[in-house]
């Protein structure tokens, strides 16, 4: 969060300049679907107001409630919520926590007032641009997106703590260069200041993995069925990111028992299948590593 939206004055400034709706009688409330990837939640919204409202898509911070991952969501524009209806609506995105279960189907996330939204809402591919009635769902200031002065507010604040020396291995790095970020960032501590930085990963990720998909330059046990592979990629590769973010490592090994643990027992595979399985694994890995090193947000060390 840039320091001009600490400051009061220009906060009652940016909020009279941006004109949002009223919510009016709208409610909102977030549950989880137990997934980490694609459809990771759902906002049952209604509205008891006398009057339809539009929603405007937002790309979102989705802090963890410390037993659950965060994510990063993106709402959806354009969905009519009429008077006196209901509507569900998906939220589709990542998660940023590798060591943490996703939220269990039905359960309740933390508050759409406790979201950050990030950046300003755009419409989105094929649809007209944004209704002045259109809403936000996720109601509080958003906050600007990743910029160069981010890197010297993030490593001032009290999120950030020094390596006292270099991890081994790739290393994570200030999104779109070769500089390594230096330390470790507490995710959970001021949502507001690194959710900029960790939407700048997902979406450096994004495209990264749809150049190398198109371009034909990875090759995993998924290649052919390209958008399980893009979701692969990106998940994982954010995985790795976010754990030497955190200093909480994801390695090829946590990877593998991943695996291990969704194939069930392997007892009984004939030798062939599990040397199959093996050099899944290792493609795979190297995939998400090139793919980190392709999005400029890993670097070989």
């Amino acid at each position: 969060m840039k320091p001009f939206l600490r400051n009061s004055i220009a906060i009652c400034l940016l909020l009279l300049s941006m004109d949002l709706p009223v919510m009016g009688q709208l409610y909102s409330r977030a549950s989880g679907t137990g997934k980490s990837t694609g459809e990771i939640a759902r906002i049952l919204v209604t509205n008891t107001d006398s009057v339809p409202v539009v929603l405007a898509a937002q790309t979102v911070y989705i802090p963890s409630d410390g037993d659950h991952q965060g994510y990063v969501g993106r709402i959806p524009g354009g969905v009519l919520v009429d008077a006196g209806d209901q509507v569900s609506v998906s939220v589709t995105g990542y998660c940023i926590h590798p060591d943490r279960p996703p939220a269990p189907s039905g359960y309740e996330l933390p508050p759409l007032a406790e979201w950050v939204p990030v950046g300003v809402a755009v419409s989105e591919p094929g649809r007209p641009p944004r209704l002045e009635k259109e809403v936000f769902l996720a109601t509080a200031i958003p906050v600007d997106r990743y910029g160069d002065d981010d890197m010297d507010e993030l490593k001032s604040s009290s999120v950030f703590r020094p390596w006292k020396e270099t991890p081994d291995g790739p290393l994570p790095t200030w999104p779109g260069t070769v500089h390594p970020v230096g330390g470790t960032v507490n995710l959970d501590k001021s949502p507001e200041i690194v959710a900029p930085l960790v939407v700048a990963v997902v979406e450096a990720v994004e495209d990264a993995a749809d150049e190398m998909i198109r371009n034909e330059e990875v090759s995993t046990p998924y290649s052919g069925y390209s958008s399980k592979e893009r979701e692969t990629l990106v998940q994982h590769t954010l995985w790795i990111y976010m754990s030497l973010l955190t200093g909480e490592r994801y390695s090829r090994d946590d990877f593998s028992n991943n695996v291990y643990n969704q194939l069930g027992s392997t007892a009984t595979l004939p030798k062939e299948e599990k040397e199959n399985v093996e050099t899944g694994i290792v493609e795979f890995w190297n995939a998400f590593e090139a793919t980190g090193v392709k999005a400029k947000v890993l670097v070989k060390n």
